[in-house]
């Protein structure tokens, strides 16, 4: 593969790109630099003012750090005076501590005022040359054994100016440049060795171009991160704008709902309304027609024939599965209009519910020989819910037993686990659930067997209403089934239900 494929085309800006921004950037967000100042140029000129404002808030504590541990380096390396030239240490350490470190001080005390930032690069610019200079001083003073070890300090220089003092890209290549110009006047001017001078300019020279792209990287990627957060202020603003068109068109729609709420909830007065005069036209005549059937037979108990009798049970039972579904009907309406209000109160489970519960179908149970039996393992059978809700739940779960049972036995079994919930199971013999309609065994109006052809009656509507009446008293219904086996349902009421009692 050639190198050319490597490089992206485009000169020079494609180039630094390529070098200084991660892989595939977003085009947008690439600013427009001159390449050497790095400036911002062109259609971005308008930046430069604010970065340079950005730039002097978040790096001023970090040039006075810098030029305090400028200070401090400066002043301890007057020890290697003492050490490598005893003789002229006094004049090194004149050079270090009364000159280049008292100009170190003032910067530091000028960096306090308040118009520090319209200077501050210049300020910088003398604090390398003067830092460096001070190390050149020495060599010139020391001869050619000083240069051979002294040049080193310049390097620290270097990493220092690119690095950590602040100082722009622009400002720092000059600074440094005109110290290796003063370096090699002075190492010409005292003869130094060939080799030495070959040897420390390769050093010199090598450390100043690393140091120099770290310094125009760190520049390069802090200018693309200023106008990357210049995009996002625009972006922001621009959402700020959508915003504030969104939310007149927000208030425009509410307006609108409000209406359609109000409209609706008209509509659902007057099908709360609707449901509550059919339920009255449907139960009256309904309830009259099951009481004739049933004073009919009290009074002619005994004189009637066979189909006679027959003809008045299937007017008993059509007539309760009537005002049976219509009952249903205005329970599901209620919980769907969210105007049924539970009423929480202390009741015992056993003697309150299932008990009058067994009572109640024991003379169904008897008429298809079915065994229907309570059996309790904990002393403690008390809850607190809505009894309403409750009795309802296990209604219906019975209903559903004896409906779906021909052979067997009905038991429910009450007790607790080990966190004290209280946990009913209601279990059957009867024709079980086929595994793929369980999960939506609790939607309303929903059927495992559907149409005319269908075994056994019924809306649909009752396993949904013990879903929603499990969730009012905090109770979690899960049921086991197996087909032509038999269904197993678990109501589990959840000890922190215990909240109010009415």
């Amino acid at each position: 593969m050639k190198i050319k494929t490597l490089l992206p085309q485009g000169g020079l800006q494609r180039l630094i790109e390529f070098l200084f921004l991660p892989p595939n950037p977003n085009i947008h967000t690439i600013p427009d630099l001159h390449p050497f100042t790095l400036k911002f140029r062109n259609n971005h000129s308008f930046l430069e003012k604010d970065y340079l404002d950005y730039y002097y808030k978040n790096t001023l504590r970090k040039v006075q750090l810098s030029i305090i541990i400028a200070i401090v380096f400066y002043s301890i390396f007057s020890y290697l005076d003492l050490v490598f030239v005893p003789d002229i240490a006094k004049t090194f350490i004149t050079i270090r501590l009364g000159i280049v470190v008292p100009f170190l001080l003032l910067a530091l005390l000028l960096s306090n005022k308040k118009d520090f930032n319209q200077y501050m690069q210049q300020i910088l610019f003398v604090v390398v040359l003067v830092a460096g200079g001070g190390i050149i001083a020495m060599i010139l003073i020391g001869g050619i054994e000083v240069n051979s070890a002294y040049y080193a300090g310049i390097i620290l220089v270097f990493i220092f100016t690119f690095t950590f003092v602040g100082i722009k890209f622009s400002w720092g290549v000059i600074s440094t440049w005109l110290l290796v110009l003063s370096y090699e006047i002075v190492s010409y001017q005292m003869d130094l060795p060939y080799k030495n001078f070959i040897s420390n300019n390769f050093f010199f020279i090598s450390t100043l171009i690393f140091s120099m792209v770290a310094g125009y990287s760190i520049e390069y990627y802090r200018r693309s991160m200023f106008f990357s957060n210049y995009l996002l202020r625009v972006e922001k603003n621009k959402i700020s704008m959508d915003n504030v068109e969104l939310e007149k068109r927000v208030i425009k729609r509410t307006h609108e709902l409000v209406k359609a709420k109000e409209e609706a909830e008209k509509a659902d007065k007057l099908k709360s309304l609707f449901l509550a005069q059919m339920s009255h036209e449907i139960r009256t005549p309904i309830n009259s027609m099951v009481s004739l059937a049933a004073m009919l037979r009290e009074d002619l108990e005994g004189k009637l024939e066979d189909d006679h009798e027959l003809s008045l049970d299937l007017i008993n039972k059509a007539g309760n599965r009537i005002v049976r579904t219509v009952d249903l009907l205005l329970n599901l309406s209620e919980l769907q209009a969210g105007t049924y209000k539970p009423i929480i109160k202390k009741f015992n489970l056993c003697t309150d519910v299932l008990s009058k519960l067994i009572l109640e179908y024991k003379k169904i149970t008897n008429e298809k020989n079915l065994k229907l039996y309570v059996n309790v393992e904990t002393e403690n059978t008390n809850l607190v819910a809505d009894l309403y809700t409750v009795n309802q739940i296990f209604a219906q779960l019975m209903d559903n037993s004896l409906k779906y049972t021909d052979k067997g036995e009905i038991k429910i079994n009450v007790s607790r686990d080990n966190y004290d919930n209280l946990i009913v199971e209601v279990e059957d013999t009867g024709v079980g659930i086929a595994k793929d309609y369980l999960p939506h065994l609790f939607e309303p109006f929903s059927q495992e067997e559907m149409g005319y052809t269908r075994k056994y009656d019924g809306n649909g509507i009752g396993l949904s209403l013990v879903k929603n009446y499990c969730k009012f008293n905090n109770a979690r219904i899960d049921v086991k089934s197996k087909k032509n086996k038999g269904t197993t349902f678990k109501i589990t009421f959840l000890k922190k239900v215990q909240s109010k009692v009415a």
